[in-house]
C-alpha cells in the first residue's frame, strides 16, 4: 500500500495529501520526527563520559547505507499527531516509549536533493519534530528493525563535540555488542554539520541540567 503524506507550505500551513512518492518527487513540505537517544555514562568506567545514539542505516537502503544516522526517525503519514509519530522509535529500535518521556527541542527545517529517487533527482523539503529520550538500557537489549537498522552505535559525548566542530578528524564509539569502532566524518550521513554538533552541545547542556538550545 502507498504510504500518503501531508504537505505544507513554507510557513508550515497545510494544503494537502498525496503520495509519498509524489510528495518528494515534488519537493513538497513534509512532517518527519527525528528522535536522539541519550545514554548516561557509569561511574566505574575509567574516563566518564555520556553519550549520543546512532542508528546505522542497513545495508539493503537504497541510499546512504551503513551511514550513522539519527537514532530513530521517520515521516508523519498523513493525519498523524506528533504522538503517533512517535511510532517509528518503537518500529526501528524495538522498545516502547512514553511520548510524555520526550524532550522536544524544536523544529528544524532541513532540505536536501536526492539524485536518482522516483527516476528523477528529488528535492526533499522537510519541517524535523527534534526531540531527547534519554533511555539507559543496554544497546544490546535494543530489538532493531533489520530492515531498516544494521546496528546501533553510541558516541561519547565529548568525542562528537571534537569530531563535528573539527577540532579532530575521528571519533571512538562503541556497537551494540560493546565493540570499538573509530568514525570518520564520512560515515555519517551527509548533512549540514552544524545539526551535529548542536545535537551534541545540546545534549552536554543536557546531562549538566542546564536548559537546552533550540534547534
Amino acid at each position: 500500500m502507498m504510504e500518503n503524506l501531508d504537505y505544507f507550505d513554507d510557513n508550515m500551513q497545510y494544503l494537502g495529501t498525496d503520495t509519498r512518492k509524489a510528495v518528494h518527487a515534488k519537493g513538497l513540505w513534509h512532517k518527519t520526527i527525528h528522535c536522539w537517544v541519550l545514554r548516561r555514562g557509569t561511574d566505574d568506567q575509567p574516563t566518564p563520559d555520556h553519550y549520543v545514539v546512532f542508528q546505522q542505516r542497513s545495508a539493503q537502503k537504497e541510499f546512504n547505507p551503513l551511514v550513522l544516522d539519527i537514532s530513530a526517525a521517520g515521516h508523519y503519514a498523513a493525519g498523524e499527531t506528533d504522538q503517533d509519530a512517535a511510532r517509528e522509535i518503537e518500529e526501528e529500535l524495538g522498545f516502547q516509549v512514553d511520548f510524555q518521556a520526550l524532550i522536544f527541542l524544536g523544529i528544524l527545517q532541513e532540505a536536501n536533493i536526492i539524485p536518482g529517487q522516483y527516476e528523477q533527482t528529488a528535492i526533499n523539503r522537510e519541517f524535523c519534530y527534534t526531540y531527547f529520550l534519554e533511555d539507559n538500557r543496554p544497546l544490546n537489549e535494543y530489538q532493531i528493525q533489520e530492515e531498516e537498522v544494521a546496528d546501533i552505535i553510541q558516541i561519547p559525548i565529548q568525542e562528537g563535540l571534537k569530531l563535528f566542530s573539527g577540532e579532530s578528524k575521528t571519533a571512538a564509539g562503541l556497537d551494540r555488542h560493546g565493540k570499538a569502532a573509530t568514525y570518520h566524518l564520512k560515515d555519517f550521513l551527509p548533512r549540514n554539520l552544524t545539526y551535529y554538533l548542536k545535537i551534541f552541545i545540546m545534549a552536554e547542556r543536557y546531562f549538566e541540567g542546564k536548559k537546552h538550545l533550540a534547534i
